[in-house]
């Protein structure tokens, strides 16, 4: 049975979860896999020659493959995140980039509108450890 857990943590309008804490949950398996970002809008970000080959718009057809180490600086590079679709597979060519198909990637994390984060992972463990971190969340069955 596959879940999604959805973070919902907020002072006021703005959510309290920033893509570095929901990295946090991933730093022991994050650097197995191959990162994608299939579809990337945030508010701006901090003045780094390390990104500035990320393209204005990146969606399923021009996605943006990146190593954990660099994603974990992407993320602290951010100053809000809008929407955020990002994908890790072991393999490349094994990440869909169809949003249908995109839960048969072993972690899937999402944001859209800026209004809650939906984490989806295979490993229970890591499942567990954020239903725990977090006050208010919703778990579906996907």
């Amino acid at each position: 049975m596959k879940k999604i857990i959805y973070i919902k943590d907020k002072t006021g309008n703005f959510l309290d979860v920033a893509l570095p804490q929901i990295l946090e949950e991933f730093e022991s398996i994050g650097d197995k896999y191959i990162w994608s970002i299939l579809d990337f809008e945030v508010t701006r970000m901090k003045d780094d020659p390390d990104f500035y080959d990320i393209p204005q718009h990146v969606d399923c057809l021009n996605r943006y493959n990146l190593s954990w180490d660099k994603l974990k600086k992407l993320a602290n590079n951010i100053y809000q995140t809008i929407n955020l679709s990002l994908v890790a597979n072991i393999n490349k060519e094994l990440i869909e980039s169809v949003r249908s198909l995109i839960y048969e990637n072993p972690i899937v994390i999402e944001i859209e509108d800026g209004y809650c984060w939906e984490v989806y992972t295979e490993d229970e463990t890591i499942m567990n450890a954020i239903q725990k971190k977090y006050k208010d969340i919703e778990v579906k069955e996907i």
